[in-house]
């Protein structure tokens, strides 16, 4: 620890903390909540309201405890952990969170402590290599075979000077992702691979949190977790994380471009060897047996998805999740097989993507590929069959669409042809602890999941299958008179507010809203922020508020509209635009129309003068006739009724937290520190209702 800067120690829980301010009595709360966990060897689910300094009091204490740990504990973990850290085996620290500028965020924080530990962040290529010959490939599969090839030549510059270099990183570094660049192009030596040789020696490692969740990344990745601290920031979202990271999709469309892929690099190979057919040497040989057997296992594939009988009335159908072993056998692909399956593709991958007179991609080879490490990836418990896992937490769902449509066009084929059907098989996860099992399996010490909407904390354990000794739902450090909190039931000419399916679309309930909005904006100053269920709701009202009626305009008397967008290289400019406007001199302010669940709602900064006010206009319930919705509303009540699973939420509960969390995520938005003030206005007649207990949105 420097002391380069004032600073106060707080003794909590025996460990002497360094903080850059006297904290708030929630914040020595949240502090001896960590520390206490982790001095156990236990994890922690800990919810600090948003503008509590979450982030702050987790960074201190979690270094302040690592730092104070007595010399027989660093023996003992020495020997059992094959870490070779720079501080004589303490665990190292990971430090999770959603998004890389959540990541920027938590760094910025630890800048402004006492604390310099040894810090690596992780991203991927795409944010960390400056090879523009690498970054000109398509598909991400293509840049990771170029750098390879590139590293294994020794013809990358930048990869070559990361070890004559990185003794140029200056002690104390403490980097975010556009940091690290910034260092890697000032140096010529490459971020990417200098942010691998940091994590080594680092004692505090960022990262997205599907870095750590997913098996097959960590591999990629070098990301070892045996006695870690796991630190889950922004982990409202953590269960849909952990089940995303454990299924995959994979159509009739993906496999005929990977019939197409093999079958091109069959005959180009064929091309190439033909005049010394009778003289070919064995590697050769093997290589077109290789892909011969590709292309007939794709074949089989191809046949065996378009033979599953589906139901007439909506052309599809469910499974159990160990029907997905049935299906890829049907191919010869087995437990025993896939090892050399899995090298079979990356070898046809790797030709793809280095040879660049093929003009071709490796994207759908690459999704065969990762499909396959998912089914057969993890370990069994004794006594467990992968075909008894997979039908405990998966289900398999096959879906036809009839519709004509335009087969996939891409730089690697000019194809025109319209697909008459296209078959979707799904191989969904629905139990979350599946992923936090295998994690936790690894040997890390302590998880602590944080957030500012955690509740209900019951929720996290049973479908986590992790057990939480330590719990906080933390106080907030403003006063009452800082926020006022309404539910606005009818608008101005007496009509309810209810964005439920059967009434968010008629003009009467559209009209009122759009009414509601423009009295809101005439007397909320600066900044304001509204929130929709998701993007359809959104545009579609935008469009009649502009269409069929003044309303748009009238807003616009009142505030610039700005609109959060779908696309991500919109998104910087659009906010810019926003805070730009907002701190003009003409006082006009601004509303920012968001969508719950969107970029927008999950973790950005709306302090002060950018967000007077929140105004929620509706419930984002899930899509209630969504296949996915109701395969894990039906995994709840089977987990419930026929393994009495009883610890688990009901379907219902689950299903009206799905709302209530994207909800409570929205208007943590506005109050951010503890000097801010603002009003959340809940403009959906339901939220007068206990959590709008029983409502389903179509």
């Amino acid at each position: 620890m420097a002391a380069t800067m004032a600073e106060q120690i707080h003794v909590i829980e025996n460990v002497p903390v360094s903080f850059p301010f006297t904290p708030y009595p929630c914040q020595i709360e949240y502090m001896e909540k960590v520390i206490k966990a982790l001095q156990n060897n236990t994890n922690a689910i800990l919810e600090s309201p948003t503008g509590t300094g979450k982030t702050l009091s987790l960074l201190c204490a979690t270094l302040s405890w690592r730092q104070q740990l007595p010399a027989p504990v660093i023996s003992e973990w020495d020997l059992q952990s094959d870490s070779k850290g720079p501080l004589g085996g303490r665990p190292k620290i990971i430090y999770a969170s959603r998004t890389h500028s959540q990541l920027s965020q938590a760094i910025h924080e630890l800048k402004s402590t006492s604390y310099r530990p040894k810090v690596s962040i992780i991203g991927s290529r795409d944010q960390l290599c400056i090879n523009s010959e690498v970054m000109s490939k398509d598909s991400n599969a293509e840049k990771v075979h170029a750098c390879h090839a590139k590293v294994a030549a020794k013809s990358c510059t930048y990869y070559n000077n990361v070890d004559l270099k990185r003794l140029s990183v200056p002690e104390g570094f403490i980097p975010d992702i556009e940091e690290l660049v910034g260092m890697g192009t000032k140096n010529k030596m490459c971020p990417y691979y200098l942010a691998r040789e940091m994590k080594t020696e680092a004692d505090l490692i960022f990262m997205p949190y599907n870095y750590i969740l997913d098996l097959r990344t960590r591999l990629v990745h070098g990301i070892n977790i045996t006695n870690t601290v796991v630190i889950l920031d922004e982990a409202h979202n953590i269960e849909r994380v952990c089940e995303d990271s454990s299924s995959f999709e994979l159509t009739s469309t993906d496999i005929a471009h990977c019939i197409k892929d093999i079958d091109y690099l069959l005959k180009n190979k064929y091309e190439e060897a033909k005049e010394y057919l009778s003289e070919l040497d064995t590697q050769t040989q093997n290589t077109l047996k290789d892909l011969a057997n590709l292309k007939e296992l794709f074949l089989c594939l191809e046949d065996s998805l378009d033979k599953i009988e589906l139901k007439s009335e909506n052309n599809e159908c469910v499974k159990p999740g160990s029907y997905i072993f049935e299906f890829l056998g049907k191919a010869g692909i087995t437990t025993e097989t896939h090892v050399v399956l899995i090298d079979q593709c990356s070898q046809a991958i790797a030709s793809l993507t280095s040879d660049q007179s093929l003009h071709r991609t490796s994207t759908n080879l690459q999704k065969f590929l990762e499909a396959i490490k998912i089914v057969f990836s993890g370990s069994c418990p004794a006594g467990m069959t992968r075909e008894r896992m997979a039908s405990l937490h998966y289900r398999v769902y096959i879906k036809s669409d009839n519709n004509k449509r335009k087969k996939k066009s891409d730089v690697w084929t000019t194809d025109n042809n319209t697909d008459d059907t296209c078959r979707r098989l799904c191989y969904w996860c629905f139990n979350p602890g599946y992923a936090m099992t295998e994690l936790v399996r690894q040997g890390v010490r302590s998880v602590i999941l944080t957030s500012g909407t955690l509740s209900p904390l019951e929720s996290f354990t049973s479908e986590l299958q992790l057990e939480f000794p330590v719990s906080l739902q933390g106080s907030h450090v403003i006063g009452k008179d800082q926020v006022w909190v309404g539910v606005v039931s009818k608008g101005p000419d007496n009509v309810h507010l209810n964005s439920s399916y059967q009434t968010r679309f008629t003009p009467a309930y559209m009209d009122s809203l759009g009414n509601t909005l423009v009295n809101f904006f005439r007397i909320i100053p600066d900044g304001v922020l509204v929130f929709f269920p998701s993007y359809v709701v959104m545009e579609t009202l935008v469009t009649h508020w502009k269409e069929h009626s003044n309303i748009f305009m009238r807003m616009e008397q009142h505030k610039q509209i700005f609109k959060e967008p779908k696309f991500k290289n919109e998104f910087n400019s659009v906010m810019s635009a926003y805070y730009e406007k907002i701190g003009s001199a003409d006082k006009v302010g601004g509303a920012f129309f968001g969508v719950c669940r969107g970029k927008v709602s999950e973790g950005l900064d709306f302090a002060d003068n950018n967000g007077r006010a929140v105004i929620i206009t509706g419930l984002p319930y899930p899509p209630f006739a969504e296949p996915k919705v109701q395969l894990k509303m039906e995994y709840l009540k089977d987990a419930r009724s026929n393994f009495n699973r009883t610890e688990l939420i009901t379907d219902k509960q689950w299903y009206n937290q799905q709302a209530t969390r994207a909800v409570n995520q929205a208007i943590g938005r506005v109050i951010r520190h503890k000097n801010d003030y603002g009003a959340i206005i809940l403009c959906d007649e339901r939220q007068e209702r206990e959590g709008g207990e029983g409502e389903r949105d179509e």
